[in-house]
């Protein structure tokens, strides 16, 4: 990723280099097609103000070339870091997921799944309080078939401690990994950590598959029960009881002032 300014506008924009040959041997090996160029055509141009922005693109003998609009902020998992929030701020939270929701809620709309939502694929306007945000690096989006869920998805891309119980044992992935990872990102935002984390690969897997949140641990038993009650719906380990994002925008949590 390098700055540049537009030759047309003028305006500072950022430009994405995508290897050809890698993402063509991994997809491939894995019975995918690579299409985040695709993707980005059809849902970032200018869809939802919570999804980066695609102003041009274009491609040579070996690499793609995404031309995006800059976003001068940092992700937001540094600028969490940076602004020092305190822990269990319901009311920033709040603000942060209602935009990310709202960004993947037109991605789910076009039967698009973003397959790596996390901290560090959310961008910041500015590292100023209650920033505006959106989401980036559609390289692991997938489309599916509403119609026949069972052609979803099986490849095992993801990031640790954002991945669905049926992301890690290899089932039929769609939607509602999209969801998991949106709790994961508000136990994150709300704790400063990933919910179930083990640095032991095995022992994670094991947590995130099996064990239940706990809404009364140290953690999280200070949170407001409509809180307590939207991240167990998120992190449902059934991805068919886990709710669509209309849902969860629907959640009551999202009316607390």
């Amino acid at each position: 990723m390098v700055l540049a300014r537009h030759s047309l506008s003028g305006v500072l924009v950022a430009v994405k280099f995508i290897d050809k040959s890698n993402v063509e041997n991994i997809y491939t090996n894995n019975n995918e097609k690579f299409n985040e160029v695709q993707i980005m055509e059809e849902i970032c141009r200018g869809r939802s103000k919570h999804l980066l922005d695609l102003i041009e693109s274009f491609e040579d003998e070996r690499y793609y070339f995404l031309v995006t609009n800059f976003m001068p902020g940092l992700d937001l998992q540094d600028y969490i870091f940076q602004q020092d929030l305190p822990l269990r701020d319901e009311h920033t939270a709040r603000h942060m997921l209602l935009q990310i929701c709202q960004g993947l809620q037109v991605m789910h709309n076009l039967n698009i799944v973003h397959r790596d939502i996390k901290l560090q694929n959310i961008l910041t306007l500015a590292n100023v309080p209650l920033t505006k945000l959106k989401l980036s690096d559609f390289g692991s989006a997938f489309r599916v078939d509403e119609n026949d869920p069972s052609k979803g998805s099986r490849f095992k891309i993801s990031t640790p401690g954002y991945s669905a119980p049926e992301l890690l044992k290899g089932q039929v992935q769609g939607k509602p990994i999209d969801v998991y990872a949106v709790g994961a990102v508000l136990h994150n935002i709300l704790t400063s950590q990933l919910p179930f984390f083990e640095s032991d690969r095995d022992r994670r897997v094991a947590r995130v598959c099996l064990q239940q949140l706990n809404t009364e641990s140290n953690l999280l038993r200070n949170l407001t029960p409509q809180c307590k009650d939207l991240l167990s719906q998120l992190l449902e380990k059934d991805p068919e009881r886990r709710p669509t994002i209309e849902q969860v925008l629907t959640h009551e949590w999202f009316t607390l002032s």
